[in-house]
Formats: structure tokens, C-alpha cells, sequence
């Protein structure tokens, strides 16, 4: 399970920064807050979105499609 913590314009168009909480113990992530950019591509309504850790250890990247 994770929480999106924040979600913050990047002033490059559809470019937002954000941080993601992860909880639990049954996540691969622990409890670490990851933190990187999400992208919204309207022509394709496609939401790419990817984080690293502070140490850059870990990461995630994230792909939706709207319908």
C-alpha cells in the first residue's frame, strides 16, 4: 500500500514532482517515502510516474491509461 504525500508543479507543463509513503510490511519498500516526477499525456490520457529513495536504492515507475 502507498500514499501519495504531495503533488507539486514542476512549471513544465503536464510535469508534476511528488513524493509516494509507502506502509507495511508487506511492501518491498517498507516505509520509505520515495520521491520524483508524474507526467500526464492527454493525447494518449496515459500517467507515467517514477521515484527514487535519497539514497537512490530503490525506485518504482508507475504507468495508468484512462478510459
Amino acid at each position: 500500500m502507498h500514499l501519495c504525500r504531495d503533488i507539486i508543479p514542476s512549471g513544465q507543463g503536464e510535469c508534476f514532482h511528488h513524493s509516494v509513503k509507502f506502509g507495511g510490511s508487506d511492501c518491498r519498500h517498507g516505509t520509505e517515502t520515495l520521491a520524483g516526477v508524474v507526467f500526464y499525456d492527454a493525447a494518449t490520457n496515459r500517467l507515467y510516474s517514477a521515484a527514487l529513495n535519497s539514497a537512490r536504492t530503490n525506485s518504482f515507475i508507475f504507468l495508468a491509461t484512462k478510459r
